[in-house]
């Protein structure tokens, strides 16, 4: 259902003038409050107090326990190198 909203919104911007630009603005809004900032500065504050502990993650396989809905520390982990995120 919102996909049939979002596209009557579009098709309705792109009769108006500066409808472009005001599509981009509100995509750049929506985009802005999806992506979880706040867990992906906890995840590095994670890498932080391992690095500082001298531990690596390199190669290894991770267990985390109750991650959430939104998968960012498995991507993060898996950029830096771990073998396996659990």
């Amino acid at each position: 259902m919102k996909f049939l909203v979002k596209a009557m919104v579009q098709k309705g911007l792109s009769y108006i003038p500066f409808g472009s630009g005001l599509n981009e603005q509100l995509r750049k809004k929506n985009v802005q409050k999806k992506v979880p900032f706040n867990s992906i500065r906890q995840c590095i504050k994670q890498m932080e107090i391992l690095h500082s502990v001298g531990f690596s993650i390199g190669n290894k396989v991770l267990l985390e326990l109750g991650p959430g809905w939104k998968p960012v520390y498995a991507l993060i982990y898996k950029l830096m190198g771990v073998k396996k995120y659990i």
